[in-house]
């Protein structure tokens, strides 16, 4: 790795720690050969079954020195946390036009909705297109629409997973069969819609 620095900003719930460990292969079908970076590990040590535990986030910040980490963590208005629960996890930062939400079951967080587990990355320019990348991890989705409550006038690209899509005051992304994409995340451009910080 050539930086070594790597911040780690959270809720001040819980005081997150880790070492450096060893990479290990995918053993789910990814690569066989044994990798050899090293990579940190960062957790929360809440014991084992926990009561009334809990942490809204902890982001990292590769390459951020100790001051900036510090003056991140004491900046409460960056982050919103737009759901954290067993069944959806998500945050938006405003500034940088980002949300991403993982959603554990069907349901909304934000101005997000899945009908099914999945995560959903937005990514908001300033010229007011977007991209709206959805990936099922679990491979085995052979259906699933994500809906976004946001102005939307077209779909500029998509891939060929995307059996259709409906414009207008909102977004309606339906995918067909994703069990086949291993995984990975299926990008929608669109746009324009309003500038995201309007």
């Amino acid at each position: 790795m050539g930086n070594r620095n790597l911040g780690a900003a959270g809720d001040g719930t819980g005081a997150a720690r880790g070492p450096r460990r060893q990479l290990e292969p995918d053993r789910q079908g990814g690569a066989t050969a044994a990798l050899t970076r090293s990579y940190p590990t960062l957790y929360v040590d809440h014991g084992t079954d926990p009561t009334g535990a809990s942490y809204a986030y902890y982001v990292l910040l590769p390459g951020a020195t100790a001051e900036a980490t510090r003056a991140r963590a004491a900046d409460t208005g960056w982050l919103s946390v737009l759901a954290n629960s067993d069944r959806w996890q998500g945050v938006s930062l405003p500034s940088a036009g980002f949300t991403g939400v993982n959603f554990w079951s069907a349901g909304s967080a934000g101005a997000l909705t899945a009908s099914d587990p999945c995560c959903v990355v937005v990514r908001e320019k300033p010229d007011g297109t977007a991209v709206v990348v959805v990936s099922d991890p679990v491979r085995m989705r052979t259906g699933l629409t994500v809906t976004w409550r946001r102005a939307v006038t077209a779909v500029l690209s998509a891939p060929a997973t995307l059996a259709s899509s409906a414009t207008g005051t909102g977004l309606t992304l339906t995918f067909g069969d994703l069990s086949g994409t291993a995984g990975a995340g299926q990008p929608v451009t669109v746009g324009p819609g309003r500038p995201p910080h309007a």
